[in-house]
């Protein structure tokens, strides 16, 4: 058994191959945490879909589930009564219950895992309760009721039921987590706007946006997880270089310098969550 701290990650789509923007960007973001953690990415995909638990990274894991078919059957209708925009994200809280082996795959990685991670809203709501029994960060794609208010708005009733799933949704796991990481800052200001999570910390990450968190030897890493509270920053012939400790732990053109700092930040913040510094 790995000695390193484990998460657990609940995804409402399949990752690998990555294909799509929201793939691309969830095998990076953990392709780089497995640097530190032991990852393991529980993926619903669509009834076709192969069953899968394999080794995409090192230290990165996806278990991919497939949907059963009354699942896949019952988006399909909803599907058609929205014209033909897709459900297979809110499904998943409406129509899971078909597809139990995802909640039961889920539940095994994160029962022993160090920190729960809900990629979306969508797939942790396969298992209620992890909200409330595990140490829980939120990534926010983005705010998602906003986003799917306007993509339903014009399916009528049925669109206005389903944004209202998605709002309930996105407003547990952002009451419930301990950190939330979101992709800009107007994002971060919406989603305190409608959840009211303050003094939650809503975290802007351009972490992998710029792609500055590679492979780091083992002091860079210690310097991390050792919690030091200070980011300190040096100029160097048109560079910026963050230190931890004396040790750099990020090296940037100065142009990045804001949202840069901001990412090493970020990555500071979830190291100094309990039982996991």
């Amino acid at each position: 058994m790995s000695a390193r701290p484990k998460i657990t990650v609940a995804v409402p789509f399949p990752v690998h191959p990555p294909v799509g923007g929201g793939q691309r960007r969830v095998s990076e973001v953990y392709r780089h945490m497995a640097f530190d953690f032991d990852v393991e990415l529980v993926t619903i995909a669509s009834s076709d879909a192969e069953p899968a638990d394999i080794e995409i990274a090192p230290g990165l894991r996806e278990i991919r589930i497939p949907k059963s078919a009354a699942q896949q059957a019952e988006e399909t209708r909803l599907e058609q009564e929205v014209g033909g925009i897709p459900v297979g994200d809110v499904g998943i809280r409406l129509f899971g219950v078909h597809t139990p082996e995802y909640a039961r795959r889920l539940t095994r990685s994160m029962d022993d895992a160090d920190l729960v991670v809900a990629s979306h809203p969508y797939a942790v709501a396969a298992v209620p309760d992890a909200l409330h029994r595990h140490l829980l960060v939120y990534e926010a794609h983005n705010v998602e009721y906003l986003l799917k208010k306007e993509v339903f708005h014009a399916a009528g009733a049925t669109g206005e039921r389903l944004a209202e799933t998605v709002r309930r949704l996105e407003a547990d796991v952002c009451r419930a987590a301990q950190l939330i990481f979101c992709c800009s800052e107007t994002d971060r200001e919406e989603l305190r706007r409608l959840y009211a999570v303050d003094p939650t910390p809503v975290v802007v990450d351009h972490a992998h946006q710029t792609d500055i968190l590679g492979p780091r030897p083992i002091a860079q890493r210690t310097a991390l997880a050792a919690g030091e509270e200070e980011l300190h920053v040096r100029r160097d012939a048109g560079d910026v270089e963050y230190q931890l400790g004396g040790v750099e732990v990020g090296r940037v053109p100065a142009s990045h310098e804001q949202g840069d700092r901001l990412a090493i930040e970020a990555e500071l913040d979830l190291h100094r969550l309990p039982r996991l510094g």
